[in-house]
């Protein structure tokens, strides 16, 4: 009877650790766009979604991301994750940045939509970039229209 309990014990740990909602690094040069697929290389705009399941998508933008999200796909986004403009290699969540759309951010798809943690990062770069500032909601309506 022990050893039956340790070997559900280990299978129910392996699906928790499967079924992990957090993002995973993104292998810039190496991984490929789930939305475009082209080769995500700038650590500005890399983001990602996490399903219920765990599996997870990466993307080159902020761009290809709100748009893979607005198309049903048969399962739940879980969270929503992309870089930190301000400190590349680092993903924050969607859903809490600051975002700015600017022509001088130079996006990989062009829209040219950057994410921040802070709001005051957002705010010095939105000084000397302009353009228009936004929320999640704002950048996945602008994405949709821009179609």
């Amino acid at each position: 009877m022990t050893a039956y309990r340790i070997i559900l014990f280990l299978i129910g740990s392996l699906l928790l650790v499967n079924c992990s909602k957090e993002p995973q690094p993104i292998n810039y040069n190496k991984d490929e766009c789930a939305h475009c697929m082209m080769m995500i290389t700038d650590p500005k705009f890399g983001s990602e979604l996490v399903t219920d399941k765990g599996k997870v998508y990466k993307f080159d933008s902020i761009e290809c991301l709100a748009d893979y999200v607005s198309v049903s796909r048969g399962f739940t986004a879980e969270t929503l994750w992309i870089s930190d403009y301000a400190n590349p290699n680092s993903l924050i969540d969607a859903a809490t940045a600051f975002y700015i759309v600017s022509p001088k951010m130079e996006s990989p798809m062009s829209m040219n939509i950057g994410g921040f943690k802070n709001k005051s990062d957002m705010e010095k770069v939105f000084a000397e970039m302009s353009g228009q500032k936004m929320n999640w909601k704002d950048v996945l309506n602008y994405v949709k229209n821009s179609k």
